[in-house]
């Protein structure tokens, strides 16, 4: 009778135990979140913030000589063709990942090498000739 009943028991226990992790939160019968949630909500969410942050590709833009390209916060700047020169803050130059250096007021910009603004101050670079970037990030030309 006691093997019956701790039988009986343990097949109880296992049961409800089975029950419970099959019907567990993250499950398709129980889910976190919703997937309609998720399409109306998160992705919608997602797609304008990478919009507003200026996409993931890298742009082509064209700057004529005598013109200026400013960039945000986080942009990348990469001069392919012509030549310009840095256009900085009081707050510090333009930050040359390629050579490791921080680029000054006026100096010289080299080609190819990829630059990050760190802050929305007026950073960017002017134009000495017709110049052709790739840009990553909020820019505008000046």
């Amino acid at each position: 009778m006691k093997k019956r009943l701790i039988a009986g028991l343990a097949a109880g226990i296992l049961f409800f135990a089975l029950a419970a992790t099959a019907a567990g939160p993250g499950t398709d019968s129980d889910p976190l979140i919703s997937k309609s949630y998720i399409d109306t909500v998160v992705y919608p969410y997602i797609d304008k913030s990478v919009a507003a942050a200026g996409g993931s590709a890298l742009e082509v833009v064209n700057v004529s000589a005598g013109d200026s390209i400013i960039c945000g916060a986080g942009a990348e700047l990469i001069l392919r063709s012509g030549s310009a020169e840095a256009i900085t803050s009081r707050s510090g130059g333009l930050c040359d990942t390629t050579a490791g250096l921080d680029i000054k007021e006026g100096s010289p910009v080299a080609a190819n090498h990829l630059l990050i603004i760190p802050r929305d101050d007026g950073r960017g670079a002017r134009a000495v000739t017709d110049c052709v970037f790739m840009v990553r990030g909020y820019s505008y030309i000046d």
